[in-house]
């Protein structure tokens, strides 16, 4: 799962996905990428987050749980 994540960060960010990255102290991951950040994610993972769920993502550790929670519901 972080091998992925890590991909679509490298791609639309320019980061390596690690644990503890606050979005707020990167300047490319504004609201723009963060909306194509989810689609992404959204995309490569087969799943929908809602949308409270996707505005509740304000670090990598955010989107890890979330994601763990969504891929162990299938």
């Amino acid at each position: 799962m972080e091998e992925k994540l890590n991909i679509i960060f490298q791609r639309l960010i320019g980061i390596n996905f690690k644990a503890g990255v606050n979005r707020f102290d990167v300047v490319r991951w504004d609201s723009l990428n963060h909306v194509k950040l989810i689609i992404e994610v959204e995309k490569i993972f087969k799943v929908k987050f809602t949308i409270p769920e996707a505005v509740s993502i304000l670090a990598t550790d955010d989107l890890l749980k979330i994601l763990s929670e969504k891929c162990h519901e299938h």
